[in-house]
């Protein structure tokens, strides 16, 4: 592919999945939303949606086009891409985001479920998920892994060198990589390079008020405990239990570092804290519920 195509793909739009088109998107891949309109809404072929995201001139959200307009980012707009902060909500037929935003064009869907959850999934399979990484995790001999791009905002250095002044630390991102292990043995497939450790080291980028990544949840699917910190160190209430994670406070950092000590040292409090259930009861009813309201909200769009 060209530089032109590749400038192309970015800025004017990724290609036509069904009746999807996209614009400012992350790659030419189809996305998450594409796979949802076609599979669960069951469109007309007149249809039309185009999805914007933030990699690109926001200018590309005003041209006038044909069917509707959805913006989506999981990015933090109140930090990065700060001309997006409005979510384009003067422009566009439906907002997603991380916010929690008063707006009858707005639902709060955070970029974790379209990396946990496909699709496809019913509420009985969302369950059943939940279930499995619910269930109490075995012991592993590995104990930090660490996978990072960067530390621009000085999240991860903190919390690293407090571990790794007390423990072996595998990083296999490119941020202080000292392993190659992810891309050599397992093709950066995260989720089994995870699978041989007890905790994934997965600080947010920055602490913001309801700003949960991926982070914590590819950590719990792969079995792994998360030392975490962001969104004020209450990640998603409804969902997560805070008492199977480990919270890093950087104003105490102490706390933290005495829970692992004790989950590595002592082995009966080691397999209490691998028997806490991640998700909370309500958990798989609340996901489906931001399916059951994204797809009312996308069929309202529809002409």
């Amino acid at each position: 592919m060209s530089l032109w195509d590749k400038l192309r793909n970015r800025f004017v739009g990724c290609g036509r999945d069904g009746v999807v088109r996209h614009v400012n998107w992350w790659d030419n891949r189809p996305s998450w939303f594409s796979r949802f309109l076609n599979r669960r809404l069951g469109l007309p072929p007149e249809a039309r949606f185009r999805f914007y995201s933030v990699f690109g001139p926001k200018e590309l959200v005003y041209r006038p086009v044909r069917g509707a307009k959805v913006f989506f980012s999981g990015e933090n707009l109140h930090r990065f891409y700060r001309e997006y902060g409005d979510y384009c909500l003067d422009e566009v037929d439906l907002a997603l985001g991380f916010d929690d935003l008063p707006n009858p064009r707005y639902l709060r869907f955070p970029l974790w479920i379209t990396r946990i959850f496909p699709p496809e999934a019913t509420e009985e399979a969302i369950g059943e998920e939940i279930r499995r990484m619910n269930r109490p995790r075995p012991p592993r001999e590995r104990l930090f892994a660490l996978i990072a791009g960067h530390d621009k905002w000085n999240t991860r250095t903190p919390l690293h060198d407090a571990l790794s002044a007390r423990y072996p630390v595998d990083c296999a991102g490119r941020w202080r990589r000292n392993t190659r292990e992810l891309q050599a043995r397992f093709g950066d497939d995260k989720r089994r390079f995870l699978e041989q450790y007890a905790f994934n080291i997965c600080p947010e980028n920055t602490d913001t008020s309801l700003y949960v990544t991926e982070k914590p949840f590819e950590a719990i699917q792969a079995g792994c405990t998360p030392v975490y910190f962001g969104s004020g160190n209450r990640p998603e209430p409804e969902v997560l239990n805070r008492e199977a994670l480990v919270l890093w406070d950087p104003g105490n950092p102490g706390e933290a570092l005495e829970a692992i000590r004790r989950a590595v040292e002592d082995p009966a409090f080691g397999e209490e804290l691998r028997s806490r259930p991640f998700f909370l009861p309500r958990a798989a009813e609340v996901v489906a519920e931001k399916f059951a309201a994204l797809e009312a909200l996308l069929r309202r769009c529809v002409p």
